[in-house]
């Protein structure tokens, strides 16, 4: 079972989930770890990001080191995404259909740990089962039923899918102490994420992503949201989690600044 939820007609004309279908979706994310929430954006808007991005990136889009990139698998490269046009919208980084469920999970203060995008070559093999962070604290036990401090948006720009692959999850593992092997007996699933669908895991939950068996690129966008005192120093060692210069920050509306507090001005 894929916990999701649908973005209905009438959810686009409030611009909103109603309060009870907020509350649906923050349940099925605390149970679950994970959660689709279909039908955020149009085809079309997700079409002119996704030629955007091939213009703009396309120089990572072949089989090597690159240094301003990380290396997450078989030909799979992770790319800070500049804070610029189109993708300096509040539709990307605060829209309503997922920001609000951010702000429920996360706190009033939360803010964008990291804007970027993770490209899968063709031919790229399936990654190992893997959490995006190592534990808070290695040497004293945490509940594993303490609330979210780290959350993942991903913004497919094609279809995820048996063949161009998804990621796969590990149902309630965000859930597990760590240390062990949840695997044996876990629920996994392969959730097809069609285009103008939005998927969110948490930074706790086992994941792999899939292999890409098509003969094109698979990009996604991600947003990576957490408490305002987490730092991710696992993943952006080598490059910047954040980057947006003023000139930039200055579009930005004063009521979303505060996502921004930490980017990077290279």
């Amino acid at each position: 079972m894929v916990p999701e939820i649908t973005v209905t007609e009438e959810d686009l004309k409030k611009n909103a989930f109603s309060e009870s279908k907020l509350q649906e979706a923050a349940d099925l994310y605390n149970e679950y770890g994970c959660l689709l929430i279909r039908n955020v954006y149009t085809k079309e808007f997700i079409n002119a990001l996704k030629d955007s991005y091939i213009k703009q990136y396309e120089k990572y889009f072949t089989e090597r080191e690159h240094m301003d990139a990380l290396t997450v698998g078989d030909k799979r490269y992770m790319i800070t995404v500049k804070l610029s046009t189109p993708f300096n919208t509040p539709k990307i980084y605060a829209n309503p259909f997922f920001y609000d469920l951010m702000v429920g999970l996360l706190g009033d203060e939360c803010i964008l740990q990291g804007l970027g995008s993770v490209t899968s070559l063709p031919g790229s093999e399936e990654q190992h089962w893997h959490h995006d962070h190592p534990p808070l604290f290695y040497d004293i036990h945490i509940d594993p039923h303490l609330p979210s401090y780290a959350i993942t948006v991903i913004i497919p720009l094609i279809d995820l899918n048996e063949q161009t692959g998804t990621t796969a999850m590990m149902l309630r593992s965000h859930r597990y102490p760590r240390g062990g092997h949840p695997k044996a007996g876990a629920e996994i699933i392969y959730p097809e994420v069609p285009v103008g669908s939005v998927l969110l895991f948490d930074y706790n939950i086992r994941h792999s992503g899939q292999a890409n068996k098509s003969d094109q690129i698979r990009p996604i966008l991600y947003n990576s949201y957490s408490r305002p005192w987490f730092r991710d120093h696992r993943n952006f060692q080598k490059q910047n989690s954040l980057i947006a210069d003023r000139k930039e920050l200055k579009k930005v509306p004063e009521e979303f600044l505060h996502l921004f507090n930490f980017a990077s001005s290279k």
